[in-house]
């Protein structure tokens, strides 16, 4: 049976990137991923959505132009995407395999690629 959440409260109760914090870690092995000066306002105003997937599964992600320590972890999918006109790709913590997000390209659009990390799956350092 899917876990349905109500969005609002979803984003309220996760907080955004603290001011005094630059780097972004993977919260459970500590590898780091990226910097806040990489985060990419995407379809809106705003680096910070909340969506929720086909099974009513939230996500509150947190979109960036540029990441590392990064595996592929699925195929290209077109299917169920958040952004529209993009495709995307679980990605994993290259160090422990964690899950943190999707990797989303486009052909037709701009950025051509970004990143979406799970908020409640990153660190924030210094």
């Amino acid at each position: 049976m899917p876990f349905f959440v109500n969005a609002k409260l979803l984003s309220r109760t996760v907080s955004k990137i603290p001011d005094d914090k630059s780097r972004i870690l993977c919260d459970f092995c500590k590898t780091f991923i990226t910097e806040k000066r990489f985060l990419l306002v995407v379809q809106g105003d705003d680096y910070y959505h909340t969506f929720f997937n086909p099974s009513g599964f939230g996500f509150n992600v947190i979109t960036f132009s540029h990441c590392e320590s990064l595996l592929d972890a699925s195929l290209p999918s077109g299917e169920f995407s958040w952004f529209n006109g993009y495709v995307w790709i679980i990605i994993c913590c290259a160090s422990c395999n964690e899950h943190l997000g999707w990797r989303f390209t486009s052909v037709e659009k701009s950025p051509s690629l970004f990143y979406a990390l799970i908020r409640e799956k990153l660190d924030f350092a210094e």
